[in-house]
């Protein structure tokens, strides 16, 4: 916890909310090579998981950074985007020269049911900004930028089967089968990785992910090629535990682990980006995102 002393004042969802409310002398800035080393992975934040929703609003006398975060919802009952819009009302009032962020690619404009069932809540600030007719920023990295972090600190082959799995356990969760269409795809995903990374020599790499991660887990996970996928039986369970960016157990979590530290790294140097143009800051995000970037913003905004 930082040593700076809490601001106390009055806030509508005090109930099964953690919320941090610090009044911050003037900003520093600080080099963007020293964020990565203040955001904690996901390893460590399932250590410290805070209640949800967790609130960090961090002010000085002119700007105040205000980040609602949450886990994700796609029902537009949940008490959570009362809470939102309520602190979206209040944080306008509060600030003239203010920026929205939201999470994720910036929404069609829909309905507010179709906007939330398919962005979740950054469909929601969407849906706010856009009825007060204020422009929304867009944070998210590109797919090379999170390669290229991923690649700094694991091999190439455990990048790629990392992908592989992920890929698979999506299709697994959505409960779609694998036909000639799905393995198509996948074929053209690894090609694409594979002139990225150029982690094989071979025309089609799937065998040798196949071989990589079944040693890796010490068992036969996957199929020796990708057209075997259609009839081979995956074992659900297998290819989450070897793909989930929450464990440590084996190289290829820690794939997941760095894809996500990645991810938190970029979204925070471009939120301090938007800081640093004076601007104060609205934005709602994964209960996770918010946790483990909290030192990255305290940092910025405490006295030197």
């Amino acid at each position: 916890m930082s040593h700076v002393l809490p601001l106390l004042r009055a806030c509508p969802i005090l109930n099964n909310t953690e919320i941090e409310f610090l009044r911050i002398k003037p900003m520093r800035k600080i080099p963007f090579k020293d964020v990565e080393e203040e955001i904690l992975t996901l390893v460590k934040y399932q250590e410290n998981e805070p209640k949800n929703p967790y609130i960090l609003d961090l002010k000085n006398r002119k700007q105040e950074l205000f980040l609602y975060g949450c886990k994700h919802s796609r029902n537009i009952r949940n008490k959570q985007f009362k809470q939102i819009e309520g602190q979206f009302n209040d944080f306008l009032r509060r600030n003239r020269n203010s920026a929205i962020i939201i999470e994720g690619p910036r929404p069609d404009i829909l309905s507010k049911e179709e906007l939330v069932r398919k962005y979740t809540e950054g469909g929601f600030v969407f849906y706010l900004s856009h009825r007060k007719g204020i422009k929304v920023h867009e944070i998210e990295p590109s797919w090379d930028q999170l390669l290229g972090f991923a690649i700094k600190r694991n091999s190439k082959i455990s990048v790629a089967s990392w992908i592989l799995l992920n890929t698979l356990n999506n299709r697994i969760k959505a409960g779609s089968k694998f036909d000639k269409k799905s393995v198509a795809h996948i074929k053209s995903l690894l090609a694409s990785i594979n002139e990225k990374l150029h982690f094989s020599k071979a025309d089609h790499p799937f065998e040798e992910i196949s071989i990589y991660l079944n040693d890796v887990a010490g068992k036969v996970i996957l199929p020796k090629n990708s057209m075997e996928l259609m009839g081979f039986n995956l074992n659900p369970q297998y290819i989450f535990k070897l793909q989930d960016p929450f464990s440590s157990k084996t190289a290829v979590n820690k794939v997941g682990t760095d894809i996500n530290l990645g991810r938190d790294y970029f979204l925070s140097k471009n939120i301090l980006k938007v800081l640093e143009s004076g601007k104060s800051v609205f934005c709602v995000l994964g209960l996770n995102h918010v946790f483990c970037t909290k030192k990255v913003f305290k940092n910025f905004f405490q006295k030197k």
